[in-house]
């Protein structure tokens, strides 16, 4: 079987099989809390320790490598708060997981018995912001939107966020392709400041070039582009593109309507503009039913037609039956048959037409 292999490589072969082939171990884990609510919750979720207790069992040497991973994982929660001094501890049964002695002590206990694993943190001092550069070409209206202020605790997020909302401005003022590089941060440990810097390409501010349009099947190209709420030769901003997106969207003949902005410039130096869409299901057809004490049973069926025109209209019917019996104040079958056109866009953009015609008696009253 092992042909080829010493008597030295089959011993380490059967030793490898022993370590994976072993026992779950059950284990308990406390971790200490902070005086932060916020942050405790972010390393409970964090740790895998706890989050893989129940789901995921391991043997005695994969719970020492699940803990080796839980330092590094919180103590990066550490430092995206702040505490970038901070420092994390992880014991099992009161040993450290560089103590020797530890997977012989864990592989030696009785299978049933929880390990007992202990979380400590050392928090040391929160970091504060200290100076904030914006550097490279952006405009001085674009650097006012990273919004961060000196002596504000250092939160990654924070800093994060004051990038993409940099990217968001200068994109939003015609530079489409502006791009900010990752924030570099500087660590002064003597006065536990981060100070931050922003490199901005801003490049040049562009124009809309081409518009199209894709994934139409059953609705006119015409009446998206009458819908359009940004042209080419409009100046690039981000915002108008998003508003013209939701603006599709909230047609009830789309289910999803997405943008894609190409990645360079047309020969002309404008930007082209893709909105892909997904047209909704052109027929529905639904059924509703109720049981009342007094007034008994009810059935009833809709149908709507959408983009009856290949526009936004749509056509509903609906038809219900009342008063089927098992009611104590039923007085005789009943029906209900309504019918509803809706016309958008009616005479001037944006309004809409609604027409309505039904009619509601009993059988006993047409007899």
């Amino acid at each position: 079987m092992f042909r080829g292999t010493s008597a030295y490589g089959v011993l380490i072969l059967l030793g490898i099989c022993a370590v994976w082939g072993a026992d779950p171990q059950p284990y308990r884990v406390d971790i200490a809390a902070t005086k932060d609510s916020a942050l405790n919750e972010a390393l409970k979720s964090t740790s895998e320790l706890l989050t893989l207790r129940k789901s995921a069992p391991v043997g005695p040497f994969g719970l020492i490598g699940r803990a080796r991973g839980d330092v590094e994982r919180l103590k990066a929660v550490l430092e995206s708060v702040g505490y970038y001094q901070g420092s994390v501890s992880v014991t099992i049964d009161a040993l450290p997981l560089d103590d020797p002695a530890l997977g012989e002590e864990l592989t030696q206990r009785p299978r049933a018995q929880d390990a007992r694993v202990n979380i400590a943190f050392d928090l040391g001092p929160l970091y504060h912001l200290g100076t904030i550069d914006v550097m490279g070409e952006a405009p001085p209206a674009a650097a006012v939107s990273v919004n961060l202020a000196p002596g504000a605790p250092a939160v990654a997020a924070d800093v994060l966020a004051a990038a993409e909302r940099l990217r968001r401005a200068l994109q939003d003022d015609g530079y489409a392709y502006a791009r900010v590089d990752p924030p570099h941060a500087r660590e002064d440990a003597t006065q536990h400041l981060l100070n931050v810097t922003f490199h901005v390409t801003a490049g040049e501010r562009r124009q809309i070039g081409e518009i199209r349009v894709t994934g139409l099947e059953s609705i006119k190209e015409s009446f998206v582009r009458r819908r359009l709420l940004v042209h080419t030769g409009d100046q690039y901003r981000a915002t108008a593109i998003e508003a013209a997106r939701r603006d599709l969207l909230g047609q009830s003949v789309f289910s999803r309507v997405s943008v894609h902005i190409e990645p360079a410039p047309d020969p002309n130096g404008r930007v082209p503009v893709t909105f892909e869409v997904r047209e909704r299901q052109p027929h529905v057809v639904g059924f509703t039913g109720a049981y009342s004490s007094d007034l008994g049973t009810s059935a009833g069926v809709n149908w709507t037609k959408r983009a009856v025109s290949g526009k936004a209209d749509a056509l509903s019917l609906s038809a219900s039956v009342i008063n089927l019996g098992g009611g104590t104040a039923t007085n005789g079958i009943g029906y209900d048959l309504n019918g509803k056109y809706r016309i958008p866009d009616w005479k001037s953009a944006r309004s809409v037409l609604t027409s309505d015609c039904g009619r509601t008696a009993s059988v006993a009253g047409c007899l």
